[in-house]
């Protein structure tokens, strides 16, 4: 157990699936909710996307194909995020894919091909799909898909596509999309951009909800400080996003999306 986080387990609801692109965005963008929340639920798995990565605080190296870089970094990035899923108490899948840029795009690429876009939305709706059919899912957390980066928008794009079919699943079990940190920070009108889009785009509805972390905001920093790797300025951001307020003890809030059928 992490020094200073503290988790108990209860027996209520299910199974809590938190989806992730890359093995610190739930840490980053949830981790109080999650911290808050997680006795609501009687286990918490984490699935992480693009399990293979080759990103480190320095930027992605000009030799970032070359596989043994890429296996040393994606397995310092999997102990990372192993450390806060023990942390949380909670149990892990990945869906073992290469992030975007490992596919042969680079950090300016608009689009990735077509065909590699659809190959990465199938796994990922393959794998939830299985979740879902394995256990009793009480809630569905995923990213809201409004960072600047393509992986985000898949891992987004591939659940909204997923909700809206199965249509049985959104009137039993409560299914959220979570603002990401922290790209709320370099670009804050992307969240309202991407809402607009998504109820466009989709027979969905999105409701704003919103989380006091307040009370556990240092434990969220906690766990943060888990991913030595990808930490740099990331952190003022993503306290910048959380904390609303002035004074001593500002508030501290993580918003996400309510997501129901029209």
């Amino acid at each position: 157990m992490l020094q200073g986080v503290q988790i108990s387990r209860s027996s209520r609801r299910g199974c809590w699936l938190v989806i992730e692109p890359h093995y610190d965005d739930a840490c980053f963008s949830y981790a109080g909710t999650m911290v808050a929340q997680r006795t609501t639920f009687d286990s918490l798995c984490i699935l992480t996307i693009f399990s293979r990565s080759a990103y480190i605080v320095a930027g992605y190296a000009s030799f970032v194909n070359e596989r043994s870089v890429t296996k040393t970094v994606s397995t310092l990035r999997k102990a990372e995020g192993m450390r806060f899923a023990a942390a949380m108490a909670a149990e892990t899948e990945t869906c073992d894919l290469p992030e975007v840029l490992l596919r042969g795009y680079t950090a300016t690429s608009a689009e990735p091909r077509v065909e590699d876009r659809l190959e990465c939305r199938s796994r990922i709706q393959e794998a939830v799909r299985t979740m879902l059919a394995r256990r009793p899912i009480g809630r569905l957390s995923f990213p809201l898909g409004a960072a600047n980066h393509m992986d985000h928008k898949i891992v987004g794009d591939a659940l909204l596509d997923l909700v809206a079919d199965i249509s049985a699943f959104l009137r039993q079990s409560e299914v959220l999309a979570y603002r990401e940190s922290p790209y709320a920070f370099d670009d804050p009108l992307s969240v309202a951009r991407r809402v607009s889009y998504v109820e466009r785009k989709w027979p969905l509805i999105l409701t704003p909800i919103s989380q006091d972390t307040t009370d556990v905001m240092e434990q969220k920093l906690r766990l943060m400080g888990v991913f030595t790797s990808q930490l740099t300025d990331e952190l003022s951001k993503i306290e910048a996003v959380d904390r609303q307020g002035m004074g001593d003890r500002p508030t501290c809030r993580e918003l996400a999306w309510r997501v129901t059928g029209r």
